[in-house]
């Protein structure tokens, strides 16, 4: 039986699964860790990640006694700063989500100018960009930097460090850091060099689907693992999901939904990152994915039922989920003229403002709680809605969206998704599995089982179909309208928001 093991490193939970060729999983283990998150500071500590991986792979093995996998894989959350000092991580992990740099962004564009960088990277620097974190860093910490500090990007080049000894990270990562030359594909040295870094300071760019190095014996005597495993590095979640969504193709649409989410194409162009849009590596490093990265969308759900529902100590659980819907339900399509901006934690697209948040507008006397659940499963779709009106112009995509992650399990933000959107979406029967079906693909490349990014038959298994509904598409193409007059609106009150309570 030919088999992988799929891990993933995401913002909340380290996902580990034992997966056959075919895509069929074996044997999931999830295990959670918590966020370290004040205001606009967002942390976690790498050893978290290690030991939930560490704890995955001993019931992989537990439950699975006659396993033999042929490779590990891996993907994680991207855009993380992790310092490694004489071979050990230093403080805390700095997440993709963090926005506490803001003054070295306006530093950075001041410096360098908003026209190189945008011409250099393809994509727009914002307060959550690597380069603005490093500078942070060396502003607030006066953290030194010689020639023996290795920094990490991903989550997953933390957990590769730690199996193979090797720094090393993948291109759709390095894309989304600011640090990357996009048409060279390599480390921008000018770049570098205003940051006070060389690239022996940052891990080696390598592909996704090819074996990156071998079990360690440490490493192995920590984890359970055959020594002299492959490990295949991967690429960060956004190109993993993308491939297992059925998107690595040109073309095809998809669309995340956790904590935070995205819409995310295919294709050969990069789309004028003014828009909004993140211009990332593909896997194949010639290929561009046009990505739409919200901060927060089922974290929009999780923080209302955290609000409304619990006392914000108890786990949410799957029953939790239901009562969700069962309310949201009960209230008509536009919730009683009731608007949701999902910004809880400012905002990457459709729009960059690391100031904006979220908000409820139009309340009045009726509104309960029904209305106000689903105004927040409807503002986040006009939110991707907005997004994917930035890419298709560029990168001509089809009239169906594969959607994955946790959101996907809620049918009813799946309907209200197709009519805002006017696409078909497709939910598969493991449409939270994107991110290990992506591995399967990867590693089974490294491994000469496919040659292509297409996913296999039988990998995407369709449960079930949502159409648009024509009158619901026209009246929400009118309430989007609205929504859309919203935020600019609001803006320059979000913007003196921080100054206020600092004040």
């Amino acid at each position: 039986m030919h088999t992988v093991i799929s891990v993933d490193i995401g913002t909340t939970a380290a996902k580990v699964s034992l997966v056959e060729r075919s895509g069929n999983i074996l044997h999931t283990s999830v295990h959670s860790y918590p966020l370290e998150s004040e205001a606009s500071r967002v942390e976690q500590d790498p050893l978290l990640w290690w030991d939930a991986f560490r704890k995955g792979v001993h019931e992989i093995y537990s439950s699975q006694k006659e396993t033999a996998p042929e490779a590990l894989v891996l993907s994680g959350q991207m855009q993380d700063l992790i310092r490694i000092s004489n071979g050990r991580v230093f403080g805390n992990a700095i997440l993709y989500s963090d926005t506490r740099a803001r003054d070295e962004w306006i530093q950075i564009n001041k410096d360098l100018g908003e026209n190189f960088l945008v011409n250099t990277t393809e994509n727009l620097f914002d307060p959550a960009s690597l380069s603005c974190k490093i500078l942070w860093l060396k502003n607030n910490e006066s953290y030194k930097i010689n020639s023996k500090t290795k920094i990490l990007l991903g989550a997953h080049d933390y957990v590769c460090w730690k199996l193979t000894n090797r720094y090393v990270t993948d291109y759709t990562n390095a894309a989304s850091t600011g640090l990357m030359n996009f048409k060279s594909n390599r480390w921008d040295l000018n770049i570098l060099n205003y940051l006070g870094l060389t690239k022996e300071n940052l891990p080696e760019l390598v592909p996704a689907d090819e074996i990156t190095g071998w079990v360690t014996p440490e490493a192995a005597w920590e984890t359970g693992l055959s020594e002299g495993l492959p490990v295949i590095h991967g690429a960060g979640d956004a190109g993993a999901s993308t491939i297992g969504a059925g998107a690595g193709e040109t073309g095809v649409i998809s669309c995340y939904l956790g904590t935070s989410g995205w819409i995310a194409v295919t294709g050969e162009r990069t789309v004028n990152p003014d828009s909004g849009i993140f211009n990332l590596r593909h896997p194949d490093p010639n290929q561009v994915i046009n990505i739409g990265p919200m901060l927060t969308t089922g974290g929009n759900v999780e923080w209302a039922l955290n609000t409304f529902l619990t006392d914000g100590n108890n786990s949410l659980s799957d029953n939790m989920f239901d009562t969700y819907t069962k309310k949201a339900s009960n209230a008509p399509p536009g919730s009683g003229g009731v608007f949701y901006l999902p910004y809880l934690t400012g905002e990457r697209s459709p729009f960059r403002d690391p100031d904006a948040r979220g908000a409820f507008i139009g309340m009045g006397r009726d509104t309960g709680q029904s209305e106000m659940f689903r105004a927040v499963l409807e503002g986040t779709s006009y939110s991707l809605k907005s997004i994917l009106d930035m890419i298709s112009p560029v990168n001509q995509s089809d009239k169906q969206i594969y959607l994955s992650g946790g959101g996907a399990r809620d049918p009813l933000w799946a309907e209200i998704l197709a009519s805002v959107t006017g696409c078909t979406v497709l939910i598969t029967s493991n449409a939270r599995e994107t991110g290990v079906l992506g591995n399967t693909v990867l590693a089974g490349r490294a491994l000469g089982w496919f040659d292509t990014y297409k996913l296999p038959p039988g990998f995407l298994k369709i449960e079930k179909e949502y159409l648009p509904d024509k009158k619901l598409n026209d009246f929400y193409a009118h309430g989007m309208k609205i929504f859309k007059e919203l935020y600019p609106s609001l803006k320059e009150s979000f913007r003196k928001i921080p100054d206020w309570l600092n004040h």
